[in-house]
């Protein structure tokens, strides 16, 4: 689907629609229940995310249920929207540390600002083999109240921005200071949107030679 997007197929965002449209209607028909989302739904919800208008921004963050788990902060992230800070910060103060640290990810991703480690908790099961816990992975859990503290300084600023990439507002013109704080991640994004909406002629490739 992203090399459809590449090529500027406009049956992108139709597919993204559509896949937002079925993520609410599970979700009706789940209840209370929280319904699952396929890799192939999550992929088209991303797209959606970067290349769609304000009301697809709606639709994604109307998806990011937390049947989603800690993938649904990266694809909030992904709008660029200021709207999605709010579940973010609710995010880092969850009690699950993988969940926090997705949200911690997103929030600096969208902000520009990491923020401060509580603690470090291992992935490894309490009982689980001594070996295995000595190799085992490590989640920082992030200060949730810190990040509201940072937020609070920066909202003023950033509340109003179209579309916010690491503290900037990719979605205006950008400087040359304003784009060397883009992580690769984000420059990518800005050359795709800029290509699917036909502001940029160049290809993929051409991101690899910088």
């Amino acid at each position: 689907l992203e090399a459809a997007a590449w090529a500027r197929v406009p049956a992108v965002l139709v597919v993204g629609r559509l896949a937002a449209e079925q993520r609410a209607a599970e979700q009706r028909a789940a209840g209370e229940r929280e319904a699952e989302a396929t890799d192939a739904a999550l992929a088209a919800l991303h797209l959606l995310a970067v290349l769609g208008g304000t009301d697809d921004v709606r639709r994604v963050l109307a998806a990011c249920t937390p049947a989603l788990g800690p993938r649904r902060f990266a694809l909030a992230a992904a709008t660029g929207s200021p709207q999605a800070l709010e579940p973010v910060l609710a995010g880092m103060a969850d009690d699950d540390p993988g969940t926090a640290a997705a949200a911690a990810a997103a929030f600096a991703r969208l902000t520009g600002h990491a923020v401060a480690t509580l603690r470090t908790v291992s992935t490894a099961p309490p009982d689980g083999d001594p070996v295995d816990a000595a190799f085992a992975d490590e989640i920082a859990v992030p200060d949730a109240d810190e990040a509201r503290r940072v937020w609070a300084r920066l909202a003023g600023a950033l509340r109003g921005a179209t579309r916010l990439r690491r503290g900037v507002d990719v979605g205006r013109p950008l400087d040359a200071a304003g784009a060397a704080r883009l992580d690769l991640l984000g420059r990518r994004e800005l050359f795709l949107r800029a290509r699917f909406h036909g502001s940029w002629g160049g290809v993929p490739a051409q991101l690899e030679l910088f």
